[in-house]
């Protein structure tokens, strides 16, 4: 299955219909990897096809996410493999506020 951003997102519940104006999961997750890719010290590992992203971060950036609030899995997979995951409460601002804290904890190396 193709992840494409439509216009309107409707998400079929129990008894109600959800029209969801953002983009999807995957497409949210695809912006986080987009980001990542080219940061000094980290490694996006495989390709961003749903809404799971895996990377290999140095252990002062892991450790800075978490300091600011950050929640996500990581050295379950190996040393330094985080896992990202996005859903339909994820944001563009979400994933932008992430990327501006790994950004800022890349250089700051």
């Amino acid at each position: 299955m193709a992840c494409e951003t439509p216009s309107a997102l409707i998400q079929a519940g129990i008894g109600s219909v959800i029209l969801c104006e953002r983009p999807p999961p995957c497409v949210i997750a695809q912006r986080l990897t987009q980001g990542l890719e080219g940061l000094n010290g980290v490694e996006v590992l495989g390709a961003t096809e749903a809404n799971i992203v895996f990377c290999r971060l140095p252990s002062a950036i892991i450790e800075s996410l978490l300091q600011a609030g950050f929640e996500f899995y990581h050295d379950r997979w190996g040393p330094n493999v985080v896992r990202f995951v996005t859903s339909f409460s994820t944001t563009v601002e979400d994933v932008d506020n992430l990327l501006a804290h790994v950004t800022r904890a890349a250089v700051a190396r």
